[in-house]
């Protein structure tokens, strides 16, 4: 059978994206498997991950300790190390503020990925490839970070991301299934009430017609 002009249309269609910045669904894909809303969301994360640990940096660094920001907050292996030898004095100035930007960034990294991803299954996957690459990063310009602090640190800033964002991915989709089951029961009782109001009305005049003009009653015969 040979297939009409209108179904070779639907077949060769490509499936739709949308894009919505301000309804929360962002990289929103119908399929179930995007490589291309997978890689959009990965770059959003990463760049959204460097950015506020930048701002939370410059807060507690520059605003909180008056010490002058630099790269190695963000990418040395030893910017976490609580353990350092004597002639790393200037570094040891720079852990506590270090340390306090890396936690004040932790919400801002469940926000957005709670914004940006939405499920909570997938939490655990996107989290874990946003320190992957920050291990990358921090491997190629400087080294590995061999350091047990640094391994430590960064465990416990994946556990409770993890943890915590999908906890809250959790609520929201509880809160979205509580939100359409009650706008159906509210759209269910508006039917129901329009469709008593409708029978009613048309009971009403059926009522006076049924008494007609020429009916005589038998006691008025008489």
């Amino acid at each position: 059978m040979k297939s009409s002009p209108q179904q070779r249309v639907k077949v060769d269609s490509p499936t739709k994206h949308s894009f919505n910045f301000g309804g929360g669904k962002l990289f929103a894909g119908q399929r179930g498997f995007d490589p291309a809303t997978i890689i959009l969301q990965i770059v959003s994360l990463q760049f959204t991950y460097y950015l506020t640990l930048s701002l939370c940096l410059y807060v507690t660094t520059s605003l909180c300790y008056g010490l002058n920001m630099h790269m190695g907050q963000v990418f040395s292996p030893l910017s976490l190390n609580s353990a350092l030898p004597p002639d790393y004095a200037e570094s040891s100035m720079y852990r506590a503020p270090t340390v306090l930007g890396h936690l004040l960034n932790m919400p801002l990294t469940i926000a957005s990925l709670a914004y940006t991803v939405e499920k909570a299954n997938k939490i655990l996957d996107f989290t874990v490839t946003i320190f992957f690459y920050h291990l990358m990063a921090t491997w190629l310009s400087n080294k590995f970070p061999w350091e047990g602090t640094w391994w430590l640190w960064h465990a416990i800033f994946v556990t409770v991301t993890v943890l915590s964002g999908e906890w809250i991915c959790l609520k929201l989709e509880t809160a979205e299934i509580k939100l359409s089951f009650g706008h159906i029961v509210e759209k269910g009782k508006e039917m129901i009430e329009d469709g008593i109001s409708k029978m009613q009305q048309e009971s009403q005049p059926k009522k006076k017609s049924s008494k007609k003009p020429g009916h005589v009653s038998k006691k008025n015969a008489k």
